[in-house]
């Protein structure tokens, strides 16, 4: 279409003028082909089952990629610093409203070659690229619970080992297996005798690793433990129980409760881990934080829908602050407005609290959205927004801040900058810069607008016509990517029905999409069990008769690579429609088993 374009216009303008539209066409066309490459760009994530690694564990590098990808991942970078112990591809597609998503993730099980700290390098996908991270990669752990060479470790670890009030500790399990292990309990850490909150982080990590030249699965589970009191944190000993020697396969990466009451082949094993202690010292009577923020970062963000505007007497704009922060809980971040001088009103939301966990930590998110309202024309300062926080890792105090802003505001009125008013916010005084008034004339706040307007008038058509052509390339890439119909694709739209979810089942196995029946049986689970619906395959099994669990846990693992089993040959879809009959009274039992009270001390 451009060569066309360029084609055409070369014949018919010979003049200065057919020269400089000429010009403006080639322009206007490259940018047509920027934004349409730009439509399809694949999206790439990447992550870590764990971070930091010790050199004698592997551990899992996933890229996940939504879209579809300029071309194949080169992950031949990788081997300069890692061993690349296998890989696996899997591919799911959602329709959701007509709007197709395509989701591939390539996961590579990985080992370090040498211990410090390194980047995994950004992995090309054509013209595609991921982005590269950092990893932490330390030395070999020593066994600790267990008889060293055994079948069966219980590590624990914390990490900082002193810390101040509200600080936040990582707590690591580590349970090394080398045996076929049936149905097992591992207890929750217990804090003795001080006041401290303790949240589990993610999902339990599965990995390879060697103690003494032994090779091991390793199961490892990681909490947030913050101290409230300065002095002795005494973390009391984790327990593990379970059946060792029997025929059931080992639930990798999960613990429950239900082994009593089953009759299980096989002796039942317990280890208990070492008490460890920690130093709590008290907030430094020089820190000036106040409140007080113990973290590993803290960031602040201030962002204006449309960016920071030249406003319009009497029109809204919403404006968004967001203080994030990395070793803190949302409940833990302090309440914060910033006022606004007079002439305005403001109108702010209730704020956002969220709180999100990984292997690496609990970080807290507190967002304020307000609506603010100019009622007067002229030029205004909007006051800054100053936060101190302690940095657990320099051990000093730091600021995050937020400058002054100059505002424009024309129509009505015309008027110089006022105090800042703060009569209907809420405001921590501490944290806010004093508003600056600046001079403004009728004249400067009427002129500047008028002028930038008929600046922009000239290009007016120049947007049409591109905006027109832009919705135009939308339009029919949209209608052809509706119209695609993907050779495979391995998850269908979830439904409401059991018999439904039940023939989704039986053709996921028919198909040997093991992506597809993970999908199906716990659309099927959500249909079943719907006030407490599991999240993975293992809850299906805890909830199932022993035989029906028994193949669930066989599809679990050959998700895993961990199983060269005939999954797809069991006839799940059977045993689950006749599951439909099982009481109520059983399902809560196990949710009971696999759901244990948290306990805070």
């Amino acid at each position: 279409m451009t060569l066309a374009i360029i084609e055409t216009y070369s014949k018919r303008m010979n003049t200065r003028a057919g020269k400089t539209a000429m010009v403006k066409y080639l322009l206007l066309s490259m940018c047509l082909l920027l934004s349409h490459a730009n439509l399809f760009a694949a999206d790439i994530n990447v992550r870590l089952s764990h971070n930091p690694v010790a050199l004698s564990d592997s551990f899992q590098l996933v890229f996940e990629v939504v879209g579809t990808p300029d071309g194949e991942p080169d992950f031949s970078p990788l081997e300069q610093n890692f061993q690349i112990l296998g890989r696996s591809q899997s591919q799911s597609i959602q329709m959701i409203n007509r709007n197709v998503t395509r989701q591939t993730n390539w996961t590579l099980m990985l080992m370090a070659k040498n211990k410090g700290a390194f980047q995994i390098p950004a992995i090309r996908f054509g013209s595609d690229s991921s982005k590269p991270i950092a990893i932490q990669v330390t030395a070999a752990a020593v066994p600790q619970s267990g008889k060293p060479g055994g079948n069966l470790l219980l590590e624990v670890e914390t990490k900082p080992e002193q810390v101040l009030v509200q600080q936040e500790i990582i707590y690591t399990v580590r349970l090394l297996v080398a045996v076929r292990l049936g149905r097992a309990n591992l207890s929750d850490p217990k804090v003795k005798e001080t006041d401290a909150v303790v949240e589990k982080l993610g999902e339990d990590s599965r990995y390879e690793t060697r103690r003494n030249g032994k090779r091991y699965t390793a199961i490892e589970r990681r909490y947030a433990i913050f101290p409230q009191r300065s002095g002795k944190l005494i973390i009391e000993p984790i327990v593990f129980e379970g059946v060792v020697g029997g025929r059931s396969r080992p639930s990798l990466g999960m613990f429950d409760n239900d082994f009593f009451g089953r009759r299980q082949k096989g002796s039942i094993k317990r280890l208990r881990s070492r008490q460890l202690q920690i130093e709590v010292k008290p907030v430094p009577k020089d820190a000036g934080v106040k409140p007080w923020l113990p973290a590993r970062n803290l960031r602040l963000a201030d962002s204006w829908v449309a960016g920071v505007p030249d406003m319009q007497v009497g029109e809204p704009v919403t404006r968004t602050l967001m203080l994030m922060a990395d070793g803190l809980a949302a409940a833990q971040l302090p309440e914060f407005t910033l006022p606004v001088p007079k002439g305005f009103k403001q109108y702010p939301d209730k704020p956002e609290l969220k709180s999100s966990f990984d292997s690496s930590g609990v970080t807290g998110t507190r967002q304020v959205k307000s609506a603010i309202v100019p009622t007067r024309a002229g030029i205004y300062t909007m006051p800054g927004i100053k936060i101190p926080w302690w940095n657990t890792q320099l051990q000093q105090r730091q600021w995050v801040e937020i400058p002054p802003r100059q505002i424009t505001v024309t129509g009505g009125a015309t008027a110089v900058a006022e105090p800042a008013d703060t009569s209907s916010t809420t405001v921590n005084p501490d944290l806010v810069d004093p508003p600056t008034p600046q001079e403004g004339s009728a004249t400067d706040s009427a002129s500047k607008p008028e002028t930038k307007q008929s600046n922009l008038s000239a290009l007016y058509p120049w947007l049409a016509l591109f905006f027109a052509l832009a919705w135009l390339i939308t339009t029919v890439a949209w209608w052809r990517i509706r119209n695609t119909k993907p050779a495979h694709q391995t998850a269908e739209v979830a439904t409401t029905n059991p018999d439904k979810a039940i023939k989704q089942i039986k053709r996921a196995y028919q198909a040997k999409d093991s992506e597809a029946a993970r999908s199906s049986i716990l659309n099927w689970a959500a249909i079943r069990w719907q006030k407490s619906p599991p999240t993975n395959l293992i809850d299906v099994a805890a909830r199932l008769d022993e035989e029906v669990a028994e193949w669930i846990k066989d599809l679990d693992q050959s998700l895993y690579g961990r199983s060269d089993s005939h999954w797809y040959a069991a006839p799940v879809a059977d045993s689950l429609s006749k599951n439909r009959s099982q009481t109520a009274q059983r399902v809560q039992n196990n949710l009971a088993a696999l759901n244990p009270p948290p306990n805070t001390a």
